[in-house]
């Protein structure tokens, strides 16, 4: 029903008909560091092309694992 950014410019805060509100990362690098932080692993090239797209070059968002 209704969508913005937060003050600061780093989420998106949605609301929805279900009276839930919703934060999202609105930053690529915000939503990297937060994937990397659930998961033990880079995607592969094929997640990549799923989840990212074909048109975006392939890199490891977890530069650390």
């Amino acid at each position: 029903m209704s969508l913005a950014y937060s003050p600061d410019g780093n989420s998106l805060i949605s609301a929805h008909q279900n009276a839930k509100i919703y934060l999202w990362p609105a930053k690529a690098d915000i939503m990297a560091d937060e994937m990397c932080s659930k998961v033990s692993r880079n995607l592969t090239q094929r997640e990549w092309e799923a989840y990212i797209g074909y048109d975006i070059n392939y890199q490891k968002a977890c530069t650390n694992k």
